[in-house]
């Protein structure tokens, strides 16, 4: 239990925007994390890098800036 708030902690303070302003929440578990490639438009090869954060009760797709998400 105290990894998990740990591991909530940490993403948190990574985010950056107004969309997700607390993700430390009882019961929620984070699960998994990890790059994903997202095809912008069908027509083309064009793909942008998203960050994706699975936990028990949400998926958070984030974009990269610098160090942050």
């Amino acid at each position: 239990a105290h990894e998990n708030r740990e591991k909530l902690k940490s993403i948190q303070s990574s985010l950056t925007g107004e969309v997700v302003k607390n993700i430390v929440h009882p019961g929620r578990k984070f699960m998994k994390e990890g790059m994903l490639m997202e095809r912008v438009k069908k027509d083309k090869k064009d793909v942008k890098e998203r960050y994706i954060f699975l936990f028990s009760d949400m998926i958070l797709h984030t974009k990269k800036k610098k160090h942050q998400y």
